[in-house]
């Protein structure tokens, strides 16, 4: 018998195994993304998102309703699992009585935003901690984001830049990153992204739109 040619046989075998494991595993079994970006927050929403405890995310669907109308009546093209996924990141407990010293209401607003949008914020009175007013007010906002932000070349941005203006504000958006540049959220400025869940926001989008 032929060793060497039983080993070279074997040899390209194993080799062609290899590259049909490669074009399954790339092209069939996980999704083909653009970009290693992409592949990594593939990764990060499949395995980080599922965390959402059963009893908070229950509590969350009990404002569907609430969250819907609000984006009917502003007339807003903004989906109720991104309002949701600010919510779980910005609210732990999904609490609509939640108040500190920056923000109050089931979608935290500061005082200057919720009152630009019409709500009563005093110390007699605090609309912030109604949640149909506040969840009103707080869509107006995130309508006001995207129509500043929108890039019709590159929507994926939008997202990134309205999650940045909703905790920031939108000056910040404005002085920190290339607004209206396709491709432009990667190069905004590192430390306007400190504190911001970008990456928990998306994630908790895309796991809540695999829910619908």
């Amino acid at each position: 018998m032929n060793h060497k040619g039983v080993s070279g046989q074997l040899l390209i075998g194993l080799v062609v195994a290899a590259m049909l494991s490669f074009v399954l595993v790339k092209f069939f079994i996980i999704p083909n993304f653009g970009s290693q970006e992409e592949e990594k927050q593939y990764f990060y929403d499949t395995v980080n998102a599922l965390k959402i405890p059963e009893n908070r995310l229950s509590k969350l669907n009990e404002y569907n309703e609430l969250i819907e109308n609000a984006i009917d009546e502003n007339d807003a093209d903004i989906s109720l699992e991104l309002v949701k996924a600010l919510i779980l990141t910005s609210n732990a407990n999904v609490d609509e009585k939640l108040k500190n010293e920056q923000r109050a209401g089931l979608l935290p607003l500061d005082i200057e935003t919720a009152t630009r949008y019409g709500l009563i914020v005093n110390n007699e009175n605090d609309e912030r901690l109604i949640a149909e007013k506040d969840l009103n007010a707080g869509v107006a906002y995130l309508k006001y984001l995207k129509g500043k932000v929108h890039d019709n070349k590159n929507e994926l941005d939008d997202i990134s830049y309205m999650v940045l203006g909703f905790y920031k504000g939108y000056d910040v958006v404005l002085n920190s990153c290339p607004v209206g540049i396709s491709g432009g959220f990667e190069n905004c400025e590192p430390n306007s992204l400190a504190n911001v869940p970008l990456q928990e926001v998306i994630g908790y989008e895309k796991y809540l739109n695999s829910l619908a």
